[in-house]
């Protein structure tokens, strides 16, 4: 979904430029009206001009397709370098599939806004003439297809926008949503035993009892534990359970719990509350490895009514019982998921042969991780540790999927704001400047001068909120697909649609504001002199 989301917005924005050029190849082509007008008159071809100015289109065209394909080339480095977690970030490149899709692309851009423009030159010989006086505007229909192109352009950079705003929201909901337990001040770092060394499950609790135990003794920590994985840290298994107390289930019918293994002290170290019951007993280990602790969102759910204490589960396939004796707080195995039914066994009971360090600090977590990793060196030297990284910078990095797809769809809306800006300005300074005459008649006849700024600032915001009631209605309709890609934000949030349409309003006024004062700051003698 995510792949799909950033296509269509880039490809909002390859049309919003391919209707702001058109609209500027549009706006030349009418100033040259009667221009056109003469030469058909004098027995030019009209497929002769429609060619003149498909060609020009394709020169430009060209020329920014070229600059594009630099840029792209500088902007895969910087991805390369921004997103190493990526898998075969490196296999990205310009290759020969790539570039015939950019001249494709290039090719479509150029014969459409060509089109644009040769359309607008093949309109009716004698309305040509009629309309090349300046004081007409170049054609009252020329006009309207530029104004058509800017209400678009409008509409598009509202759906991006919107797109844009909820995505943002989204990750700033995500990066401060509550994983269950407190995140500063927290050192992980993971540690995996390989099997042709530590086969024997006697050797690997040793390991990790010895590691631990030095761990704790490191001066200016609070606690330290060891769990299969830590919240946000990601899926580490489920398990299809069923309760004994309870009747028998139907095949396929079983309770689904995450799992998790976890030694005496990880509950103190890390910090989920322990709502009910007691934690692991250090000599529940091995053959005594018979009791789970499960997670409230689960005694809620599958113990309705009733106290789990003391109750006992076995797996579908007959494996257990285990007694349950304590309930904790939920976390979340991913910051973006809600919390699922847990249940938490021994650690040093259930052939674990991997763990997470986790070690909360009196001060700075990250002056732990060079200390544990020289514990580790003593203990095994030939053992790797991975994802050392305090808990805080896990959850950013299971989050940069997120942050990477909103700040690009933010980039698109952004240079779509731009160009719809730019495209608006564009058009009215047109209007105005082929309107010179008939300002300056109106202001020498005693028209007032903030009138005329009014009708200028009219004429120019028309489209402008025709686009965005468009684009807003569009946006209703189409952020449902982007459902999925939410965290706690509503599809129809009022805040983002309201903040869209103020930010496209204000910059529709800004855009139009220098056009329009110009107009009323017209010299009525000078205008008329020139015209």
């Amino acid at each position: 979904m995510p792949l799909y989301v950033l296509l269509a917005a880039s490809g909002c924005v390859l049309l919003i430029a391919c209707m702001n050029v058109g609209g500027l190849l549009a706006a030349r082509a009418a100033s040259r009206n009667r221009d056109f007008a003469i030469r058909i008159a004098l027995g030019g071809g009209r497929f002769r001009l429609m060619r003149e100015r498909l060609i020009e289109s394709v020169l430009l065209s060209s020329a920014g397709g070229l600059i594009g394909m630099l840029l792209a080339k500088g902007g895969i480095e910087w991805l390369i370098h921004l997103r190493q977690d990526m898998n075969r970030v490196t296999d990205i490149r310009i290759d020969g599939i790539a570039t015939c899709f950019t001249l494709a692309v290039v090719t479509i851009c150029a014969i459409s806004s060509g089109l644009i423009a040769a359309l607008s030159v093949t309109g009716n010989m004698l309305a040509g003439l009629q309309e090349g006086s300046r004081a007409q505007g170049g054609g009252r229909s020329r006009a309207t297809l530029r104004r058509f192109l800017v209400a678009t352009e409008v509409g598009l950079t509202v759906v991006l926008l919107v797109g844009a705003g909820l995505l943002l929201k989204s990750f700033q909901r995500m990066r401060s949503a509550d994983v269950g337990v407190p995140v500063d001040n927290l050192q992980t770092l993971r540690v995996n035993l390989p099997s042709a060394r530590y086969s024997d499950p006697v050797k690997r609790i040793e390991f990790f009892e010895h590691l631990i135990a030095s761990v704790r003794a490191l001066p200016g920590i609070s606690g330290a534990g060891l769990v299969s994985a830590a919240p946000g840290e990601g899926f580490d298994g489920d398990t299809e359970m069923r309760i004994m107390e309870h009747p028998p289930l139907q095949p396929g019918q079983g309770l689904h719990f995450m799992k998790r293994g976890a030694d005496p002290g990880y509950f103190q170290a890390i910090g989920p509350p322990v709502l009910k019951g007691r934690t692991f007993a250090p000599d529940e280990r091995m053959e005594r490895a018979n009791v789970v602790l499960i997670s409230r969102g689960a005694a809620q759910q599958y113990f309705p009514g009733e106290d789990p204490i003391g109750k006992h589960i076995q797996t579908v396939v007959g494996e257990g019982p285990w007694e349950v004796i304590g309930i904790v707080g939920d976390t979340r195995w991913k910051i973006a998921q809600p919390p699922q039914p847990t249940l938490y066994w021994p650690l040093y009971g259930n052939g674990y042969s991997y763990a997470t360090i986790v070690v909360r600090s009196l001060h700075d977590a990250d002056s732990l991780a060079l200390p544990v990793e020289k514990i580790v060196a003593q203990l095994d030297p030939d053992l790797p540790i991975a994802n050392v990284m305090t808990l805080r910078e896990a959850i950013g990095k299971s989050t940069i999927n997120s942050q990477f797809d909103s700040l690009l769809v933010l980039a698109f809306a952004s240079i779509a704001l731009v160009l719809a800006a730019t495209g608006l300005y564009g058009v009215l300074a047109y209007l105005v400047a082929q309107r010179t005459a008939e300002f300056g008649i109106r202001i020498a006849l005693g028209a007032r001068r903030d009138h005329v700024l009014k009708t200028v600032l009219a004429d120019g915001m028309r489209p402008a909120f025709t686009g965005l009631i468009i684009g807003l209605a569009v946006s209703a309709a189409s952020v449902r697909l982007i459902r999925s890609m939410l965290f706690e934000t509503q599809p129809l949030d009022p805040v983002v649609f309201t903040s869209v349409a103020g930010l496209l309003l204000f910059v529709a006024i800004a855009a139009c504001l220098a056009p329009a004062w110009r107009a009323a700051r017209l010299d009525p003698v000078q205008a008329l002199r020139n015209e």
